[in-house]
C-alpha cells in the first residue's frame, strides 16, 4: 500500500500544491511552521477520514478561503477482492459544512465507505507519550486502528459517542429529578454499543500483543518483556473487574460465540451504569463505559506508566506503533504507509537506526524533520517553505 501523488488546495497553509511521492522513504524538511506536518495530516486524512490532530474540518480550510480539497493517487485496497489496486481518492469540504468524498470519481454516501481503502500508521510526538500520559491517548490508539481495520467499528463508535452526549445532556438538565424510564433507554443504548466497542478493543489488544512483544524484545536487546491488558473500569474494585475479563477469557477459550460474549459484556455494562447512576446524577456526566477505559502496559511485570524510565516508556511506545504495521499486514495482507511526524528529532540515533532496520523496505514512509538526518540518505527529500514545495 502506498500513496503516489497528492494534490492540496486551500488546505491549512497550502494554496495549491501537487506532490509525487517516492515508493520508499520521503523526508519532508524545512523550518518550523512551514507546513511539514500539514502534509502528513493531509495524507492521514484519507485513512481516518478526519484529522489525526483532532482538529475540526473547518479548521483545515485555509484562511479566508471557502473550502479545502484534497486528491490522492494511492495503491489501496479493493473492498471486494482485498487486492491492492490503483485508486483516486478525493474529499472536499466547505465552510457550510458540506463534505463530499469520491473514490475513482464515484461519490460516497457514508464516511464508513471511505475507511479501509487506504491505511496508515501515524507516529507523532504525542505518540511518544503513549505510555506515560493519561488514558485518552491509549483509547485513541485503539480507535485509530479499529477505524481502519474493522468496517463495523465506525458506525458503532459514532452511535456510542452520540448516546453518551445525549445521556450527559439529560443528566445535566434533570437537576436530580430524572425519569427512570428515560435513563433506562439511554442505558440500553450505551450498553448495546459500548459492549461491541469493549469486545472489539479487547480482541484488538490480543491480536497486537504478539507483535508488540517480539518488537519490544528486539528494541530492548532481549532484556525486557512487555505486556498489554485492557482495563474497563466497570467496578470500583480491581478484583471485580478482573473477574469480568477472566469470565470473558473462559468464554473465548470455550469458543463461545461473539454475540454471546457481547451479551455478557452488555449486561455487565448495564449493571455498572445502574450502580453508578447516583454519582452520574451528581456530576452530570457518565462515569463508566468505553470512553473511560484504559490499557495497562507493564514491563517485566511492573507498570510502565508509574515506574518506567523515560527511555523504557519511549521504547514501549515505539514497539506499540511498529506492532501496528505488522498487525495491519496480518489483517489486510498489505503493509500500511508509515507517517512519522517530527519524531526523528525526539528519538536518539540508536532508536532511529532500529526504526529503519525494523521497517526496512516493508512500508512506504513519510518523515518530517527540521533538518537533514539519517533518513535523507534514502528515497526522496522534499523541502517545504511557507506552504510551497521547493
Amino acid at each position: 500500500m502506498r500513496i503516489e501523488s497528492l494534490l492540496l488546495r486551500n488546505f491549512r497553509n497550502y494554496q495549491e500544491q501537487f506532490i509525487q511521492w517516492h515508493p520508499n522513504i520521503n523526508l519532508i524538511t524545512g523550518l518550523n511552521g512551514q507546513g511539514k506536518s500539514n502534509l502528513i495530516e493531509a495524507c492521514c486524512y484519507f485513512s481516518l477520514a478526519s484529522s489525526y490532530r483532532d482538529s475540526s474540518d473547518v479548521d483545515l480550510i485555509r484562511w479566508q478561503e471557502p473550502y479545502f480539497f484534497l486528491c490522492a493517487g494511492v495503491r489501496g485496497r479493493d473492498p471486494f477482492s482485498g487486492e491492492e489496486t490503483p485508486l483516486e481518492m478525493s474529499v472536499g469540504y466547505t465552510r457550510e459544512k458540506r463534505k463530499l468524498w469520491k473514490i475513482n470519481g464515484k461519490a460516497l454516501k457514508k464516511t464508513s465507505q471511505v475507511l479501509g481503502h487506504f491505511q496508515t500508521v501515524i507516529f507523532s510526538p504525542e505518540d511518544l507519550s503513549l505510555v506515560k500520559d493519561g488514558p485518552a491517548i491509549r483509547r485513541k490508539f485503539l480507535n485509530r486502528e479499529l477505524l481502519q481495520l474493522d468496517g463495523e467499528f465506525y458506525p458503532v463508535y459514532s452511535a456510542y459517542r452520540q448516546s453518551v452526549e445525549q445521556r450527559n445532556k439529560y443528566l445535566k438538565q434533570s437537576y436530580g429529578e430524572t425519569d427512570p424510564e428515560m435513563l433506562a433507554v439511554w442505558d440500553e443504548e450505551l450498553s448495546r454499543h459500548g459492549s461491541a466497542i469493549l469486545l472489539k478493543r479487547q480482541q484488538l489488544l490480543e491480536d497486537i500483543l504478539p507483535f508488540a512483544e517480539k518488537i519490544h524484545r528486539l528494541l530492548s536487546d532481549g532484556k525486557e518483556y512487555i505486556h498489554l491488558s485492557y482495563e474497563a473500569a466497570l467496578f470500583r474494585q480491581k478484583e471485580q473487574n478482573d473477574e469480568v475479563w477472566q469470565t470473558l477469557a473462559r468464554m473465548k477459550k470455550d469458543h463461545t460465540s461473539s454475540s454471546t460474549q457481547q451479551d455478557f459484556l452488555k449486561e455487565q455494562l448495564k449493571l455498572a451504569l445502574e450502580r453508578n447512576r447516583r454519582e452520574d446524577l451528581y456530576k452530570g456526566t457518565t462515569g463508566v463505559g468505553p470512553h473511560r477505559d484504559d490499557i495497562a502496559i507493564t514491563i517485566n511485570g511492573i507498570s510502565a506508566r508509574q515506574f518506567g524510565s523515560q527511555g523504557q516508556q519511549r521504547t514501549a511506545a515505539l514497539a506499540l506503533k511498529l506492532a501496528e504495521i505488522d498487525l495491519f499486514h496480518q489483517k489486510s495482507g498489505q503493509y500500511p504507509v508509515l507517517l512519522l511526524d517530527d519524531v526523528a528529532s525526539e528519538l536518539d540515533e540508536k532508536r532511529c537506526q532500529q526504526l529503519l532496520k525494523l521497517v526496512g523496505e516493508k512500508t512506504q514512509t513519510l518523515i518530517t524533520d527540521t533538518k537533514m538526518n539519517i533518513f535523507s540518505h534514502y528515497g526522496k527529500t522534499i523541502i517545504i517553505d511557507g506552504g510551497i514545495v521547493k
